[in-house]
């Protein structure tokens, strides 16, 4: 049986950042149900006051694959979840700062790290930007 401490794991979020609106009101724009939503101030542990509060409110799509699927899988899921909603995210998401979030966790093995041109520029039609958190684990 494989040792799944070993292999690499990516999570994919599709982040709204709305600075000046309630996520709440994001999703009604919208029409898509959030796969999560956190004002600005909100505990990240909730019902723990010294806990780390959130410095921006936060409206985001997550992908639904396994975490052990591949990056551009991952992204192409996240996508697809947006694209029937893609005119309405554009227009109610102007000047607001999006980005595609990718973490990965690895161990021994490389993980592809792949987007092709149409990912690429789909991502550009949204006006998201790319961020990526890489992690070693040992």
């Amino acid at each position: 049986m494989e040792n799944k401490q070993k292999k690499t794991e990516i999570r994919v979020y599709f982040s709204i950042y709305p600075e000046d609106m309630d996520p709440e009101k994001l999703t009604e724009l919208i029409g898509l149900k959030p796969s999560s939503i956190h004002l600005k101030g909100d505990s990240l542990v909730k019902d723990d006051p010294k806990s780390y509060r959130h410095k921006e409110n936060l409206w985001e799509i997550k992908s639904h694959l396994d975490q052990y699927s591949n990056l551009q899988d991952h992204v192409i899921n996240a996508l697809e979840q947006l694209r029937p909603f893609k005119r309405k995210i554009i227009e109610a998401t102007r000047g607001m700062h999006k980005e595609l979030a990718v973490t990965i966790f690895f161990s021994e093995d490389r993980p592809p790290l792949h987007l092709d041109k149409n990912i690429i520029k789909e991502l550009a039609e949204y006006g998201a930007e790319v961020d990526f958190d890489v992690y070693f684990r040992e």
